[in-house]
């Protein structure tokens, strides 16, 4: 799933633009497109960190969308670049006494490093907390130079919050004592970038989902999901979260509909990922029982049980096989069916 797109700044308002652009191709998974317009940029300003950045971005997104690694070194080698751009930006500026340059420098530099942190971070949390500090010291550089960035806020919230939810094994570090202290100020700066930033507004409301939702709060993360479903309608990730918000809110007929659209969604563009056409289908059994549509949810319930009869018998499979029959017997009863149909 998503954690980052994008950690970006520039007062260029062309290079603006055409960031913005190629953000909102990775926002709707249109990856290529977004690709080919960052290599466009790397062409035209290829001594500016943002494009180097942001291709590693899309990049992540990329692989934790569809589940691989191919692309892992040249993740970590556009970030190397984005730094030494940004370091660049960071000397000249001194020298010239640019102030803003000097920000948007440090911002940078942070972001790359950040995204380095991020990365590691998913499958060692220890490893990406001494990284994730050179991020961070960078970060509020940027805004004792120039406080009016506050896209620095949504990476800083993200490590905040990420430094509250350690696990108790590094619960000695010094930095972690307080933890509902450091989880609130991390979900203060990231509804700071979601209300205030420019860039990364969109990811600071991404971000703010998860968050709601791991805090138990589905009646905050609700209209935040709906409304980016709304303006990026052909994102996977975002149905996703919006479909756990109608769940936890009982919101069973918008459910449906949510994962009907899923269902068709995976099986055009991820036909090859068996768990994602699994789960968006054993959830779309799920709501279609639940709304009183026991034909189709008995549908479901037999091509989900079909799947998990060629998946490996786990805990979790088990579960659901549990779940899928219930709905099946009810379904049977309901629709006056035999059980083999």
């Amino acid at each position: 799933m998503l954690v980052a797109l994008v950690f970006l700044s520039s007062d260029d308002p062309a290079l603006h633009d055409r960031t913005m652009e190629a953000m909102e191709y990775g926002m709707r998974e249109r990856y290529s497109q977004a690709e080919a317009l960052m290599n466009e940029i790397i062409s035209d300003y290829p001594d500016e960190p943002i494009p180097y950045i942001l291709k590693a971005a899309l990049l992540d997104l990329y692989m934790a969308d569809y589940e691989v690694n191919t692309r892992e070194k040249e993740f970590y080698d556009l970030l190397k670049t984005g730094e030494k751009k940004a370091d660049a930006i960071i000397k000249s500026a001194k020298s010239s006494g640019d102030t803003r340059r000097l920000a948007w420098g440090y911002f940078y530099k942070g972001a790359a490093i950040g995204f380095k942190a991020f990365r590691k971070g998913r499958a060692n949390p220890a490893s990406a907390v001494t990284i994730a500090w050179d991020a961070v010291d960078n970060l509020a550089l940027c805004l004792q130079t120039d406080s009016t960035i506050y896209d620095a806020y949504y990476p800083l919230g993200m490590y905040d919050y990420a430094i509250s939810e350690l696990p108790k094994s590094l619960s000695w570090l010094p930095f972690i004592k307080d933890k509902e202290t450091r989880k609130q100020k991390g979900m203060e700066e990231l509804e700071k970038a979601w209300r205030q930033g420019d860039y990364t507004r969109d990811l600071a409301q991404f971000s703010l989902v998860w968050v709601y939702l791991g805090e138990g709060r589905a009646k905050d993360a609700y209209p935040l999901a709906k409304d980016l479903v709304a303006r990026y309608p052909e994102s996977r990730t975002f149905r996703w979260l919006l479909g756990t918000c109608q769940r936890r809110l009982g919101k069973w007929a918008e459910a449906e509909e949510t994962y009907s659209e899923l269902v068709y969604l995976v099986l055009n563009e991820q036909i090859h990922r068996p768990r994602n056409v699994l789960l968006a289908t054993y959830w779309c059994a799920h709501a279609k029982y639940r709304v009183g549509k026991y034909e189709e949810a008995l549908e479901y319930a037999n091509f989900v049980l079909n799947l998990l009869d060629e998946m490996e018998d786990t805990k979790e499979n088990r579960k659901m096989r549990d779940e899928m029959i219930k709905i099946k017997t009810k379904c049977e009863a309901k629709v006056g069916t035999s059980g083999g149909q």
